[in-house]
């Protein structure tokens, strides 16, 4: 998760949609700004959202593995 800002902002720009902005391409500084922003803070809660299914995944396959390591211990023993 590091430097996600810094490439949430360097992909901001080559993914605006201002061709289908009712605006159509007259927007003032501030309306720029307000989109740039929004598409950074999305960008963000997006690589937040993945980074925790990611961890979930590997946290599941992690407790069925070591559930399948107990069970084989268990078989061996007795």
């Amino acid at each position: 998760m590091k430097n996600v800002t810094k490439i949430a902002k360097k992909s901001a720009g080559l993914s605006q949609k201002c061709s289908i902005c009712p605006l159509m391409r007259r927007c003032t500084l501030e309306i720029h700004r307000i989109c740039f922003d929004s598409f950074v803070e999305g960008f963000k809660k997006g690589a937040k959202a993945a980074e925790k299914e990611i961890n979930k995944k590997f946290k599941t396959e992690q407790n069925e593995s070591n559930n399948h390591k107990t069970a084989v211990g268990e078989l061996n023993i007795k």
